[in-house]
């Protein structure tokens, strides 16, 4: 079994670097390009470290944005200069190594949870995905993988010392595991402070684990490892926070001071207001010269926003949906489709009559399935309950601690997904800003996908039924794509078909 189980860590090594040095070749081999807009903010933000030859956190003078990505774009740049690689060329290598995790690593650990074992085609699978819908985003220095990443590692880590609680036998080893595991989370929410939202989640799961914990000397270990976790993670951000701006706190500053002007406005209201009239948006950097912020208007937003124009809050906001519920949902179902509706493969659009329409068809089939699954889960977990009884697991049982270890772990999974999906919605809607929902729909598809029992159970899988509303749902959904890309400001409609 030891050696077994060697083996199977070698054959893991061996498939990261094998995939992280194709994943580096292909950038590599891929036009260079300059770093727009966000990317190339981000890629100076990491020299302000530096003053003078002197390395110093306090020089890091942004408040809307962390130094925790600068940082690590910062080390990037210094082990490239120590061993005399151009930086570009490091920090691919630094997206292939995330790209590579993604698949190798993260995905499976994330199936564990949930009792799933993925083999080497599924790993291969979800690969594919990622490769062919994103491999874009990872040629930039854009936040919104690097702080998946964290999460997901943070996640994982918490809520498997959660589920399992400190081992005796195995304390250090536990009590790193939840430091880095709160840590990963620190840095995810200090890189995008969207995954803030999550924070009370984090709270419940660790609190938990303090109360199913019996011995004081391992609840003084999960306080320190919790303290320990939170300080190497948000301390540096807070003394920044507090020397520079003089203020007591460890998140981003997320307030917008506006010059000549007595008020301050929250970055979140600020998007909530924008979210109003622009269901989606995009970057562009084609040669035509048209505007680079590509936007696609919402007219019943930009009514219900005028509406508010004079006295608009969070209060004023919420007292309009009390008004006009059907109008809001409305509106935000429309986000939603935007925010999953994925047109491209970069960050940034250099033709946008490229035909997609296998594309999209892909994307949208992707979707149905997603739902598809989701739908028989809750339909099997419904049975189960009326029945008295728990989907088998492989060994023919599963015990009342593996079923509320499983239940436990959807519920929070899934109740930080959408609380993500939904901050994520309320602006003008990138398709980056909802991948974590994303990151689940590709997980469950791909760990659901086992390749033998599709083969013999092809009949059942695929009926006319499935098939004819999968056709039904894809073609909705162009329709809706059609009908958002006649909102276009500023350029002529992009090619859809």
């Amino acid at each position: 079994m030891t050696f077994y189980n060697k083996f199977n860590g070698v054959k893991k090594i061996f498939m990261f670097i094998t995939i992280g040095l194709l994943f580096f070749l292909y950038l590599e081999m891929t036009p260079r390009e300059p770093f727009y807009y966000d990317s190339g903010h981000y890629w100076n933000l990491k020299d302000t470290f530096v003053i003078n030859g002197n390395f110093s956190f306090l020089h890091y003078k942004e408040t809307l944005r962390g130094y925790a990505f600068p940082f690590i774009l910062y080390v990037i740049a210094k082990l490239a200069h120590l061993i005399g690689l151009d930086e570009v060329v490091m920090f691919y290598l630094f997206s292939a190594a995330m790209f590579s995790s993604m698949i190798c690593y993260l995905f499976p650990i994330s199936a564990k949870l949930f009792n799933k074992d993925i083999d080497n085609t599924q790993i291969s699978m979800f690969g594919l995905l990622l490769f062919y819908f994103w491999r874009g985003y990872f040629k930039y220095p854009l936040s919104d993988f690097v702080s998946l990443i964290f999460f997901i590692l943070g996640f994982v880590n918490c809520l498997k010392i959660s589920l399992l609680g400190l081992q005796q036998k195995e304390l250090l080893k536990d009590a790193i595991t939840l430091i880095i595991g709160i840590a990963c989370i620190c840095f995810a929410m200090l890189i995008r402070p969207i995954y803030q939202a999550t924070l009370v989640i984090l709270i419940f799961i660790l609190i938990k684990l303090l109360l199913s914990t019996k011995g004081m000397n391992l609840k003084v270990i999960i306080t320190l490892s919790i303290l320990f976790g939170v300080t190497f993670g948000f301390g540096p951000q807070y003394y920044i926070n507090t020397t520079n701006h003089g203020i007591h706190s460890p998140f981003v500053q997320t307030q917008l001071y506006y010059k000549g002007e007595s008020f301050m406005q929250s970055l979140m209201m600020q998007q909530i207001r924008g979210g109003f009239g622009i269901q989606r948006f995009e970057s562009y950097v084609g040669p035509d010269g048209g505007p680079p912020g590509v936007r696609y208007t919402d007219e019943s937003g930009i009514i219900l926003r005028k509406s508010m124009e004079n006295n608009f809050s969070v209060i004023k906001s919420i007292e309009t949906v009390f008004k006009k519920p059907l109008d809001f949902i409305a509106i935000y179902m429309r986000h939603l489709f935007n925010g999953l509706d994925v047109h491209y493969s970069m960050p940034y659009i250099h033709n946008m009559q490229t035909n997609r329409s296998i594309f999209s068809t892909l994307n949208y089939g992707l979707w149905f399935v997603f739902i598809s699954i989701f739908l028989s889960l809750l339909r099997r977990k419904n049975q189960s309950v009326k029945n008295h009884s728990s989907p088998l697991s492989k060994k023919g049982y599963k015990t009342g601690k593996d079923n509320f270890n499983e239940i436990y772990s959807v519920a929070v999974l899934v109740t930080c997904v959408l609380l993500l999906t939904l901050i994520g919605i309320v602006g003008g809607v990138e398709v980056r800003f909802l991948l974590p929902l994303v990151y689940l729909c590709y997980a469950v598809v791909i760990g659901h996908s086992n390749l033998p029992f599709i083969i013999n159970n092809w009949k059942s899988i695929f009926t006319v039924e499935k098939l004819f509303a999968c056709i039904l749902f894809v073609a909705f959904c162009f329709s809706l794509s059609t009908s958002v890309a006649a909102t276009i400001q500023g350029h002529v409609i992009p090619n859809i078909h």
